[in-house]
């Protein structure tokens, strides 16, 4: 569901995981429209919907890569054990690469909630 934005309490809901639940989006219908604050509603609804795939895969190929570059250096001999070590690698860097970007779209989107709630007051 994608979250009409109209007034600073639909910004408040989104402050608790809760009030988060089914939103994958939101819809700028804000005033006065700025630049900033379209900017601002961009990066929100980019974290809304972040589920942190990127930091997972940059993680996991820098595992990869480093894991190669052993290889190449080391040549050491194929066992078992070295492959799940390997493996092992590769998973734990894929889900600390996760939860950090998890971490981040959190961290943006309390920016993000700030920032749009910190609006000076419209002039009537």
């Amino acid at each position: 569901m994608r979250l009409e934005l109209r007034t600073t309490a639909d910004l408040e809901r989104l402050r608790s995981r809760a009030g988060r639940s089914g939103v994958r989006g939101v819809i700028d219908r804000l005033e006065p429209r700025t630049a900033g604050t379209s900017l601002w509603v961009g990066r929100l609804d980019r974290a809304l919907r972040a589920c942190g795939c990127t930091g997972g895969a940059g993680a996991a190929f820098a595992a990869l890569a480093a894991t190669a570059l052993f290889c190449i250096m080391r040549r050491p001999s194929p066992s078992v054990g070295l492959i799940a070590a390997i493996v092992g690698l590769l998973m734990t860097a894929t889900l600390i690469g996760k939860a950090i970007g998890l971490l981040h779209a959190e961290f943006t989107l309390r920016r993000a909630l700030v920032e749009l709630t910190d609006r000076p007051p419209t002039a009537s």
